[in-house]
């Protein structure tokens, strides 16, 4: 079944339909938790995720401020325009990177920040919480796309090797932030670890699931179990990986083509497939693409077989 979440109150009507007494264990993943207008789960019965004022809480200036009093590491940010170039031009409630900007304008929307850009690696870090403790499931690299007035736009992820070390850094930053909100359920932390200094900074707080889903299920596919707290973790001798297939050019999905995906729909390589007639846009996601392999350059070469089969159905 197909429906249309463009509209919060559809959201609503979709939940009301499916589960009108209340029953059912509700989960809103990234591009709705961040629209929702007031807590559409109140007084649920079983709810996977974070309520509607952790969400407003962390899309807000207050998220640094509490972040700072943790003794947590986070970038400079300022109302007043930079002299220098290296700044970024972000909004509270960005996800996804569609809202980072690189620094072009002196007057900034009521929403809208400076940011210090930070030379670093981008990463980011999945994990689950519970009233007790949390599990960090992956660790993982960030892609963007090669966009120079939106320079953060996300392209993909793809899981990392990391030392004991550093598990135990970012475990202890994890369960700073989960007991500071009460996290439950899946929660992905953005962070940068700086080139020269190594020094570990915390970009953004995403408390619900996102691109990551479809990976990390393939990793711990007993992750909405209590088990999964109780588990050691496990050796990953593989790399995984999920990607946004975007499109070049504007798409037009008529009735053939819509066939020729329906008979992908099945695979595993693909998820969140156009599903109608219908007409994208430049620029804009087709689907998502998965892949996995022992070694990182195969798992690269086969989402480029992946991505080519997909476009060569669409254009």
């Amino acid at each position: 079944m197909t429906v249309n979440f463009s509209q919060i109150k559809k959201i609503k009507k979709f939940i009301k339909d499916k589960d009108p007494q209340r029953n059912m264990n509700i989960l809103i993943g990234s591009g709705f938790s961040e629209l929702l207008d007031e807590d559409i789960l109140l007084s649920r019965k079983c709810d996977l995720g974070n309520d509607y004022q952790i969400h407003k809480r962390i899309n807000s200036e207050q998220f640094f401020h509490d972040l700072k009093k943790m003794r947590i590491n986070v970038p400079i940010f300022s109302y007043t325009f930079p002299t220098k170039d290296n700044w970024l031009i972000k909004k509270f409630s960005s996800f996804g990177g569609n809202e980072v900007k690189s620094l072009y304008k002196k007057t900034l929307k009521n929403t809208e920040y400076y940011q210090k850009l930070i030379d670093g690696e981008h990463v980011s870090v999945h994990f689950i919480a519970n009233e007790k403790k949390i599990r960090i499931l992956a660790i993982c690299n960030q892609i963007f796309e090669e966009n120079k007035t939106k320079p953060f736009i996300i392209k993909g992820i793809i899981t990392k090797k990391y030392n004991l070390i550093f598990l135990k850094k970012i475990n202890k930053i994890c369960e700073k932030i989960k007991r500071l909100y009460n996290l439950k359920g899946i929660n992905n932390l953005d962070i940068i670890i700086q080139k020269k200094t190594l020094d570990i900074f915390v970009i953004e707080l995403n408390a619900r699931p996102g691109l990551s889903t479809n990976l990390l299920y393939r990793i711990h596919k007993d992750m909405f179990k209590d088990s999964i707290f109780k588990k050691k973790d496990k050796v990953i001798n593989h790399f995984y990986s999920t990607q946004i297939l975007y499109s070049k050019k504007i798409i037009s999905i008529n009735k053939k083509k819509l066939e020729l995906l329906n008979s992908l729909r099945n695979s595993k390589l693909f998820s969140e497939l156009p599903s109608n007639i219908q007409t994208i846009s430049p620029n804009k996601p087709i689907c998502l693409i998965h892949s996995q392999s022992k070694k990182k350059q195969i798992l690269r070469e086969n989402i480029k077989k992946i991505s080519y089969k997909i476009l060569n159905i669409l254009y």
